[in-house]
């Protein structure tokens, strides 16, 4: 029996920056329930969220607890003393390895992760719940408890298998790609030549990547015959992470949250012919490769244009006490206390004659947002973020 599914309609909720195109073409599918694995060939594909991890305030603790017991209401819960990311506490839902991290008390968490826990839920849960839920739990997550996303992965299963992983880096290697830099084969093999595995990354992870990272593998092979599909997976982190989840949450209809997930993995990079004639440097004159054109028409695209730097006062703070703190109480215990304040005092009353238009607009942007203190916590923190 085929889980419940939602189909992308031409006549969907418009998606908060998303091209009318996104919505042409035919549609696939948003999963609905049960293991997402489970697909049938006679479907084009099936769009998924495939992991969602974000950040709520400390004190909305009993708050996500309680949403997490409403969408997961037969898996029972464990508090734990210990945690991961640093923190020291955490609370468990099983079978589903949903996790909640924080810390033992506000001043620690003040201290080491800036007044914030930490919410994951993985792949694997989302496909327990499906995907009219997971849609319902991430809205409710940014509206409820103020989550501000630091990891969604969203996943498109070809079950039509247009192109293999394998086929993709032959034409990588090409050079007929656009949106990332760095790419890179991963197809392990046993003695004799049979594939272990199957899958081509785009993209860096982890500090030095952009976050964005596009993984396309064969969940064939890696599923054991289960899924039949090619897996798109695109993993969203950091400031782009946070960016997806407040868009994703954004879509009041399950067609939009259909459409707009369809459109993130199809925006995610582009495969074009590149050719030797003058002018074919400028993208956009290029033509998209057959396949590829095939599978955004059904998708649609969104591209993610990279996140202006937050200069503002209270990020500011956050970057002396997480970057140079350290280094001003290695200089204090160096000089004395009584040398050192006098030192900080000339430094910053140069500085003052240093600033600028950016730093008075800093300035005139904290005192218009009525900032009377340091810690922008609580519902005024919400609100201006």
């Amino acid at each position: 029996m085929l889980p419940r599914l939602h189909t992308r309609s031409e006549g969907s909720s418009t998606v908060y920056g998303a091209p009318k195109a996104c919505r042409g073409g035919r549609p696939p599918y948003l999963s609905g329930g049960g293991d997402s694995q489970s697909g049938d060939t006679v479907l084009s594909g099936v769009l998924s969220s495939h992991w969602l991890q974000g950040t709520c305030p400390h004190n909305h603790l009993d708050r996500v607890v309680a949403l997490l017991e409403r969408f997961f209401r037969n898996c029972p819960c464990e508090k734990l003393d210990y945690g991961q990311y640093r923190y020291d506490r955490s609370i468990r839902f099983e079978p589903v390895c949903v996790q909640v991290f924080f810390d033992s008390d506000e001043k620690r968490a003040k201290r080491l992760h800036g007044g914030r826990l930490c919410v994951s839920i993985p792949g694997s849960a989302l496909d327990f719940i499906g995907g009219e839920k997971a849609w319902e739990l991430t809205c409710a997550l940014v509206d409820e408890c103020w989550m501000k996303g630091t990891r969604v992965d969203c996943a498109f299963d070809d079950y039509r298998r247009r192109i293999l992983p394998h086929q993709i880096a032959e034409v990588a290697e090409r050079g007929n790609f656009t949106g990332f830099r760095r790419w890179e084969p991963v197809s392990p093999r046993r003695l004799g030549g049979a594939r272990e595995g199957d899958q081509v990354t785009f993209g860096r992870r982890g500090a030095d990547g952009s976050g964005r990272f596009l993984a396309v593998y064969d969940k064939l092979l890696e599923s054991g015959g289960e899924n039949p599909a090619v897996r798109w997976e695109v993993r969203f982190a950091k400031e782009v992470a946070r960016d997806v989840v407040f868009r994703l949450s954004e879509c009041r209809t399950v067609e939009a949250y259909t459409t707009l997930l369809g459109a993130l993995v199809g925006g995610s990079i582009d495969f074009v012919e590149r050719t030797d004639r003058a002018g074919d440097k400028n993208i956009n004159r290029l033509q998209r490769l057959t396949w590829w054109a095939e599978l955004v028409t059904e998708l649609g695209t969104i591209g993610l244009c990279g996140r202006t730097p937050d200069r503002s006062i209270p990020k500011s703070k956050d970057w002396i006490e997480t970057s140079v703190a350290v280094t001003l109480a290695t200089l204090e215990q160096a000089v004395g206390q009584e040398d050192f304040a006098e030192w900080l005092d000339e430094v910053i009353r140069a500085g003052r004659g240093r600033m600028g238009v950016r730093q008075r607009g800093m300035l005139q942007t904290f005192w218009e947002r009525g900032f009377t203190r340091w810690c922008d916590e609580g519902g005024v923190r919400h609100v201006l973020e």
